[in-house]
């Protein structure tokens, strides 16, 4: 990769930093050691760019993603992973960016205007239709490379606004349809319940969320709210432990953080709680995924 080196030096940077989010718009996954984590669930469209070492997907088959790759998951998987540091510099280092509805809408505005009618590709889709498609990888060439490092740059110096980040985001996914077809993964479909009830969540997980808080929001019953759900196969406490598990995730991946903080920050009370929901879902203790990568200096060399 052109500008590898670069990348990942700036990204240990941040890291050693200890940023609440090293940078901003997207989320790290780093480790030393080996790591393997089972039922991760990809509640967005999801892109993961693999800058160190080498990813193993196990979804529908399996899908390896070398250093110097990209691969896309559409929302609605639930996917089964291993992490493994490149032999070369010791560390394992990728980039994950969810796209929403909302900002797959936005793109397929911007393709309307820069891609001539005939180009477009047919646009629907479902939540049933997503979880038949095959996952597909492209290559980080050389103006993705230039963009993410811009991106790291950006988010080193500045505050970036929402606006900001859909631009960068837009400007991604237009680099990246260079190589594959995306119309299978962003194309505009009504939101499901779940993804419904996730938009007023995710935003403060930490909130004691309850049914009825979330129908107010929704403007709906929570007898209703139970019944589609149901139709889609979950439930709010599902929902809700789920995407507090998931932050927790994110966040021992790319902070330092003490465990409890981390428990504390998506709405656990308690931190044996957390360990023991974490364990369940994820197969591994945040202690023991917190081992994977202990720290890092200057140079990007474990201590």
């Amino acid at each position: 990769m052109l500008y590898s080196t670069s990348i990942r030096t700036a990204l240990l940077d941040r890291l050693l930093n200890q940023a609440e989010h090293p940078v901003q718009g997207v989320s790290l996954f780093h480790s030393i050691n080996e790591q393997n984590l089972r039922a991760i669930p990809v509640q967005k469209t999801t892109l993961l760019l693999v800058i160190s070492g080498t990813k193993y997907i196990q979804d529908n088959e399996c899908y390896i993603v070398h250093e110097g790759k990209g691969i896309i998951i559409p929302a609605g998987r639930t996917i089964t992973l291993s992490n493994l540091p490149s032999p070369d510099v010791d560390h394992y280092l990728a980039v994950a960016v969810s796209i929403t509805p909302d900002l797959a809408k936005q793109y397929y505005s911007f393709a309307d205007q820069v891609v001539s009618n005939e180009r477009l590709p047919s646009r629907h889709s479902s939540v049933a239709h997503s979880q038949m498609l095959n996952l597909e990888t492209f290559n980080l060439d050389e103006p993705i490379q230039i963009l993410l490092q811009q991106w790291i740059d950006s988010s080193n110096k500045m505050h970036l606004s929402d606006i900001q980040l859909t631009l960068k985001t837009i400007e991604l996914l237009s680099m990246i349809a260079e190589h594959i077809d995306l119309s299978p993964f962003l194309s505009p479909r009504q939101r499901s319940w779940k993804e419904r009830v996730l938009e007023h969540i995710e935003h403060n997980v930490a909130h004691p969320w309850t049914l009825e808080e979330i129908c107010r929001l929704l403007a709906t019953s929570p007898s209703s709210l139970r019944r589609h759900l149901a139709v889609e196969g979950t439930g709010f406490r599902d929902i809700l432990e789920e995407t507090r598990l998931l932050h927790g995730l994110v966040s021992l991946q790319e902070t330092f953080w003490p465990i409890n903080q981390i428990a504390l920050s998506v709405g656990y009370q308690s931190q044996s709680r957390f360990s023991e929901r974490f364990k369940n879902r994820f197969g591994v203790s945040p202690s023991a995924l917190r081992q994977t990568r202990r720290s890092i200096d200057t140079h990007g060399h474990a201590s």
